[in-house]
């Protein structure tokens, strides 16, 4: 690899630019590379802006990072450059990363009748977020563009930067485009009070838009005025509105306001939704671990993280470890455990999790989401220090939780029961599964939730067990959110810090002022005594914002991001089995098929691929500064470029 190539950890696969060597032919090349190693800083400074200040940061211009972030990957990257000296002389070099074919090929796919409309509309949207980059960030003119210098980036090759997607918020209009490209952008109409006034304040802002600015801040002064004076009046509605529904408040505790919400349970609703569109089909070991190695040796080569998350949960035993196994086969459609090994007690379950196409029968309708295992640890392999971790959570769980006051318990809710006996499960996933597998896991096991848990949000705090010796063994999860060092949020995945976010799975039948009443081993609700339990249960925040608040951001499994791992997306684990997952060399034929692959071109009048690609801006052989022309002929090309 270059040398260049340290944490940006780009594609796999590379493109060669190969100058001529004739002395003006090196000038111009070695123009070019000042000008794409501008483009390349500027995009390292707008991801690191991202990272260190959040997605919602606007600059200067009033733009959020997310969208610098986003409009830089419309532009070829330029990873390194160096000189070879070859039989005809000394050549410039240049590395890019791998991109497709150009739009001229994708005219020609349509024997130069033209390309359906929606695919259009997606290519120019990119080429306005490319040139938006290059003009407003880079002050970089292209001044050559056509068909052949855009080139397609096949989602296949959209590696390194997807991790900071940010999809859907991105906006999807064109006058929001045009509005960009022009200095401002819709998403003023979102700004705050404080945000309206900096960019009053910007000299860049032009009379006009100053104008439109301070009549919307005029507005925002007098509605915010308006929220003021009915303030007491809302709340006391609202107020009256929750004692309805038997809630009060949390009494400032941020553990329980993080993970249960005033609300009828939005989370029934996409449960019934997840049985209904979910197919759970038991997999072999072997093949689960496959799916997982090829999860993680992919996330740690193009991320720098692991890729696989372990998480732990507590079930209350009612009769026996073993009736407990059993009950766990019945919920998971009969998918039978297995050994964990000869030397232990602990059981195991395999499965993949796929969808299936709504009205759809046949197996070939099925795309598997995800694949991850469940193991109950045996009473032997579990030592005495993590059982008294998992005892001290507990006594924890029922001063935070059964002792808030946010569920006025119903009348018929029975007293408090003695501590119950618990077995203690691990679920082992792909990081980019979390939110699927865990929501599956909550939508089978009523009573069971999965808790984020911050530094100093508990009452009492729960930091010294959470974040104790034992924190392995409650949570392993690579982007679990870690302390500021020296004032700089650490990136996810780091480990020079202290961990400041973690996730456990818990069973409220466990807490003991809920009175949930002992019997057979059953996952229901609905017997009588389980009423507190029950609507603790359903008073739950959606699990997208438990995870998403555990990790810091929202976690996607965008399609970019699903074709990066084997087994996400509709890919089976069979082809992760194919693949070299171990992080040896790879085998001659290994990597013929890795450069086949690399090769492969999709048929280009297939609708789905071209709105999956990315337009990408490259050859800025005749590029210019705004502030420095490298030539002072006027060139047909430059007089015309539609910049």
């Amino acid at each position: 690899k270059p040398s260049a190539i340290g944490k940006d950890q780009p594609p796999p696969f590379f493109a060669l630019k190969v100058q001529k060597s004739a002395e003006h032919y090196t000038e111009a090349a070695m123009d070019e590379v000042e000008l794409l190693d501008c483009i390349a800083q500027e995009r390292k400074r707008c991801e690191g802006t991202l990272v260190s200040q959040g997605p919602m940061n606007r600059d200067s211009d009033g733009i959020r990072a997310i969208d610098n972030v986003d409009h830089s990957r419309y532009v070829a990257t330029l990873y390194d450059s160096f000189f070879h000296n070859g039989p005809h002389g000394r050549h410039m070099s240049m590395v890019f990363g791998m991109l497709g074919c150009n739009l001229l090929s994708v005219i020609k796919a349509f024997n130069y009748r033209g390309i359906p409309l929606p695919a259009v509309k997606r290519m120019i949207k990119g080429i306005c977020k490319g040139l938006d980059f290059l003009h407003r960030k880079c002050s970089i003119i292209h001044t050559d563009l056509k068909p052949e210098n855009i080139l397609l980036q096949f989602p296949d090759q959209m590696g390194a930067s997807a991790i900071f997607d940010d999809s859907n918020n991105h906006t999807d209009n064109e006058d929001a485009i045009v509005n960009a490209l022009n200095g401002h952008s819709a998403q003023q109409e979102g700004m705050s009070i404080e945000e309206l006034e900096a960019a009053i304040k910007n000299p860049k802002t032009s009379a006009a838009e100053k104008k439109r600015l301070k009549n919307r801040l005029k507005k925002k002064r007098q509605k915010e005025r308006r929220k003021l004076a009915n303030a007491d009046e809302d709340g006391e509605i609202e107020r009256k509105a929750l004692n309805s529904k038997g809630i009060s408040d949390a009494g400032g505790n941020k553990f329980v306001a993080r993970n249960f919400a005033i609300s009828d349970n939005p989370d029934e609703h996409m449960a019934g939704i997840m049985n209904e569109s979910v197919v759970l089909t038991v997999a072999g070991k072997a093949e689960v671990e496959a799916h997982l190695g090829a999860c993680g040796s992919l996330m740690k080569r193009q991320h720098r993280v692991e890729g696989i998350a372990e998480v732990t949960f507590l079930m209350r035993v009612e009769e026996s470890e073993e009736a407990m196994s059993a009950q766990m086969s019945k919920v998971l459609d009969g998918i039978k455990w297995t050994q964990s090994d000869e030397s232990s007690t602990s059981k195991v379950w395999s499965c993949k999790l796929a969808t299936k196409t709504p009205g759809s029968t046949g197996g070939g309708d099925k795309a598997v989401k995800a694949m991850f295992s469940i193991t109950q640890k045996g009473k032997v392999d579990v030592s005495a220090v993590v059982r008294n971790t998992w005892n001290s959570i507990s006594e924890l769980m029922d001063s935070n939780v059964g002792e808030n006051k946010l569920i006025e318990s119903p009348a018929s809710a029975g007293t408090a029961s003695e501590t119950s006996a618990f077995s203690v499960f691990t679920v082992r996933f792909s990081v980019l599964s979390t939110m699927v597998v865990l929501g599956f896991l909550e939508s089978r096991l009523p009573g069971v939730m999965f808790c984020t848990y911050r530094r100093d949000e508990g009452s009492p705090r729960m930091d010294s067990i959470v974040f104790g010796p034992q924190t392995q063994s409650i949570c392993r999860h690579p982007l679990a959110l870690r302390l500021k060092e020296n004032g700089v949020k650490l990136k996810a995945g780091e480990n020079t810090a202290p961990l400041a976010s973690s996730i456990f799975g818990y069973d409220l039948r466990l807490v003991r002022q809920f009175g949930a009443p002992s019997g057979p081993t059953s996952f229901g609700l609905s017997s009588p005594g389980f009423e507190t339990t029950q609507k603790w249960w359903n008073a739950r925040r959606p699990i997208f914002e438990r995870v998403k608040s555990f990790l810091g951001l929202d976690l996607k499994t965008d399609p970019t991001m699903k074709k990066l791992i084997p087994g996400e997306g509709g890919k089976t684990s069979s082809d992760a089995q194919g693949k070299d997952v171990t992080g040896k060399p790879a085998s001659l034929a290994s990597t013929k098929a890795a450069i086949a692959r690399a090769s492969y071109q999709p048929d280009l009048k297939d609708m789905d691929v071209l709105m999956k690609c990315r337009a990408v801006i490259v050859d800025l052989g005749n590029a210019c500064w705004t502030h420095k022309h490298f030539s002072e002929d006027i060139q047909t090309r430059q007089y015309r470029a539609p910049e």
